[in-house]
């Protein structure tokens, strides 16, 4: 079990977990897991498979649920500059 903040992007939404200058990416591949109803920022507990060390991290997530609200001031501003220098908004 992990917990972070949901990112929503242009692309498959993100785990943002406070130490981690980048967020992991969440992959649902053909389960039936939906994000409606997060936003980013939302504080989230998620079950995810195995993070390999690469630049932006992919992880199959399993059940995902909101512990509480947050807003886009809840992702370090560090995350997002990097983020934007890759290309992903």
């Amino acid at each position: 079990m992990d917990s972070g903040s949901f990112l929503r992007n242009d692309g498959d939404p993100m785990l943002s977990r406070g130490s981690d200058i980048l967020p992991t990416l969440l992959l649902t591949g053909d389960r039936d897991i939906s994000f409606d109803g997060l936003t980013t920022g939302d504080l989230v507990e998620v079950i995810i498979g195995d993070v390999p060390e690469t630049p932006i991290a992919t992880a199959q997530v399993y059940p995902i649920r909101k512990l509480s609200d947050g807003s886009m001031t809840d992702i370090p501003a560090e995350t997002v500059e990097r983020l934007a220098g890759m290309g992903i908004r």
